[in-house]
């Protein structure tokens, strides 16, 4: 299952015990806006009649959220927060869920950044060079280097991924107004019971990939030196990549808004949408090893968590 962490919601019926509690007060006014407290890895806070449970699904059972959980781990962790906190939350309201998957890639997952052009409805931003998020207000997809994440963290890495070289993370989540539209309504606890919301589940995050502007990398084929339009169309393509590639041609025609305040927007699209194009090589076979790999990685990946392989 792909699921990692969630934020549940339920309306406060009960004590609950929880350790480190601690309230967060109004500096001006002196009231308590809200309690806070931990029962292990499971954060709860306390706001009015609300509660919202906050936990990693995986670091809850297994530990650590490197690990993917079968169907029945998934009901196993959510028994388990029921048994540390003492209250029933089947029927609590999921206000954001993150799901996952873990792509053992041949290099190092940064140097697949490159590659991950725009997406539509996300802005594309990246954190250092650690990270590429894709984000609005309701979802982000992120992809970032795991066993450098594990590492920085001082977490030690488990002995199943110790001959584990490169590890990327792609995480999607999910919150508020995105759950409600992918599932018609609201989404509850009871419903991950349900293999058909798993189901859905992998096949958002397998959506929200294949939406990105790939880009292919530039060569020169002589074997249409007879066409114009494709010759003049490779040298195109040759100059975007020198340029430092699509995501920094497209960054530079951004920047064009700044300089130019009469600058139409239309003009800016069109020139954009025009870069994607020349650099797509829409016709004119070519082939970018790294998205080749990537794309084949998720992809099997997910059609054989569909299919009820739960573990990569």
């Amino acid at each position: 299952m792909v699921i990692d962490t969630m934020h549940i919601e339920l309306h406060d019926c009960s004590t609950l015990d929880v350790q480190e509690r601690m309230a967060m007060v109004d500096s001006v006014t002196g009231e308590v806006q809200y309690e806070k407290g931990y029962k292990g890895c499971i954060k709860v806070r306390k706001n009015g009649g609300k509660i919202r449970i906050e936990c990693s699904l995986p670091k809850l059972l297994r530990g650590n959220n490197i690990y993917m959980l079968s169907y029945s781990e998934v009901v196993e962790a959510i028994k388990k927060i029921e048994q540390e906190l003492n209250i029933p939350i089947s029927r609590g309201i999921i206000r954001r869920i993150d799901t996952f998957v873990n792509i053992q890639t041949n290099n190092t997952p940064m140097s697949y950044f490159r590659y991950l052009g725009d997406c539509r409805y996300l802005k594309r931003g990246l954190i250092g060079n650690t990270s590429l998020y894709y984000k609005n207000g309701n979802r982000e997809l992120v992809f970032y280097d795991k066993i450098q994440e594990m590492n920085a963290k001082k977490v030690k890495l488990p002995l199943s991924y110790n001959d584990t070289k490169h590890l990327l993370r792609i995480e999607y989540k999910l919150r508020n107004k995105a759950i409600q539209k992918s599932f018609n309504g609201n989404l509850y606890v009871e419903q991950l019971y349900n293999k058909e919301t798993g189901i859905k589940l992998i096949e958002h995050l397998y959506q929200a990939y294949t939406i990105i502007f790939k880009e292919v990398k530039p060569s020169f084929n002589v074997n249409i030196l007879d066409s114009q339009k494709g010759f003049i169309k490779q040298l195109a393509n040759i100059g975007i990549e020198t340029l430092g590639g699509v995501n920094s041609v497209c960054e530079m025609i951004d920047d064009t808004k700044q300089r130019y305040l009469d600058l139409r927007p239309e003009y800016v699209s069109r020139r954009k949408k025009e870069t994607k194009s020349i650099a797509s090589l829409d016709g004119i076979a070519q082939n970018n090893k790294s998205i080749e790999e990537l794309d084949s990685k998720v992809k099997e990946l997910c059609h054989r968590l569909i299919l009820g392989i739960e573990t990569p």
